[in-house]
């Protein structure tokens, strides 16, 4: 952080973290804290991101609420804040962007329900962080076989035009 200060504002710690985070919820909380501090200290102008909710909302429902009650606790108890911004993935396909179904659990999760449950969840502990949307796509072409999910398999190609428009709605439709 003192290296970059002067040139990095924004700190993200991870990337979809519930599919790799290895303890609790609760523990990638603590440890967001930890980190929060430290780079307020350093840095007090900076901000500290959570690691992006992967395109499967159930991520966020099932790992990333936890984070927020903790996160919140945290505050309750007196210790401050732990993290700036809250960061989303919202990637899919042709015809998709006000929806999205997650290929972890087969639910179809609507974009605006899902904003507000985060908005909700932010409010209700006191947690004052704006909302980014760091990652949004729809693939181009035709799925190729290799992607040990599958995930991509189970959906028809899609052209560039197709692609171009699905884009321009998904970044239309979030704001």
């Amino acid at each position: 952080v003192n290296r970059y200060k002067n040139s990095v504002k924004y700190w993200q710690i991870g990337n979809e973290e519930n599919h790799s985070w290895q303890e609790s919820p609760e523990q990638y909380a603590d440890f967001m804290k930890v980190n929060y501090d430290l780079l307020k200290k350093n840095c007090p102008d900076c901000q500290l991101v959570l690691g992006g909710v992967s395109s499967r909302p159930s991520g966020y429902y099932d790992f990333y609420r936890r984070v927020i009650n903790k996160a919140g606790d945290i505050k309750k108890s007196g210790q401050g804040d732990t993290v700036d911004i809250f960061d989303f993935h919202w990637a899919g396909y042709y015809g998709d962007y006000r929806s999205l179904k997650d290929i972890g659990n087969g639910q179809v999760y609507d974009f605006k329900t899902y904003v507000s449950d985060i908005r909700n969840d932010l409010k209700t502990n006191n947690i004052n962080a704006d909302i980014w949307i760091t990652e949004m796509s729809t693939y181009s072409g035709d799925p190729v076989d290799g992607n040990p999910s599958g995930e991509f398999l189970q959906n028809s190609p899609q052209t560039e035009k197709q692609q171009a428009s699905e884009l321009v709605k998904r970044y239309v439709y979030s704001f």
